[in-house]
């Protein structure tokens, strides 16, 4: 099994390139933005802060309480390294949810961002040898709008009703779901949530399960009512 999943790594890097944009970094808005919890994201920061600490000594993210935030200090580069790049990209390789033009298009702009500049013509000859192989996944676009809409449920904490079939006994099932985050085990990406209804009895409502999103074969997000507030007399 691979140490984290594709999608945690990517969306770590854009942290990170945002640190080195000058950002501040809200934990909570984080959380909304990537349709994770906020402890996923403490995670993230933790292996940034990790990493600065190995290679970029001096450098810090720290949080300011007067602008609520966290943000990167002692490091003077506003850009990526090569190395950064790299890993990166060969996420984006590994994954192969993007079109082939955009696959290029992203690799440009990530290029553009490597400092010092003359290292990046041989970025752009490596990134262009990558992708005269490079191939989109089979049914990615049915995946990329299945783990797109699965995203959203979590942004705005929906349920999820997931039809799928198990690899062990062929029988069809339809879950209600809680999603809690996307990742990816095995090589496959997976939904992880609290299952509010089951088959197999009241005793496994709210158990955290994994459930492959390319084995979904229906997903229906269900908006949770919004609470009413109570008038009050005056």
């Amino acid at each position: 099994m691979r140490q984290h999943n594709d999608i945690k790594s990517m969306r770590t890097l854009s942290m990170y390139t945002r640190f080195l944009r000058g950002e501040i970094l809200n934990k909570a808005k984080l959380a909304r933005e990537y349709g994770v919890a906020e402890r996923s994201v403490q995670r993230d920061i933790d292996l940034i802060r990790a990493y600065l600490e190995r290679d970029h000594p001096g450098a810090r993210v720290v949080y300011d309480r007067g602008l609520r935030g966290y943000k990167l200090v002692g490091l003077e580069s506003h850009g990526i390294g090569s190395g950064d790049f790299r890993l990166i990209w060969n996420q984006v390789m590994s994954v192969r949810l993007l079109k082939n033009s955009e696959a290029e298009a992203l690799s440009e702009k990530l290029i553009s961002c490597v400092m010092p500049p003359e290292e990046r013509k041989e970025l752009r000859a490596q990134a262009a040898k990558d992708l005269e192989s490079y191939t989109e996944r089979e049914g990615a676009p049915g995946l990329r709008d299945t783990i797109f809409k699965i995203s959203g449920a979590i942004r705005r904490g929906a349920l999820l009703e997931v039809g799928h079939q198990s690899a062990k006994t062929g029988r069809r099932t339809t879950r209600l779901m809680e999603p809690v985050e996307l990742i990816l085990r095995d090589g496959h990406f997976c939904v992880e949530g609290r299952i509010i209804e089951e088959d197999e009895g009241p005793e496994e409502e709210q158990r955290l399960k994994l459930c492959r999103v390319d084995k979904i074969e229906t997903c229906r997000v269900i908006e949770r009512p919004k609470s009413r507030k109570k008038k009050t007399k005056s």
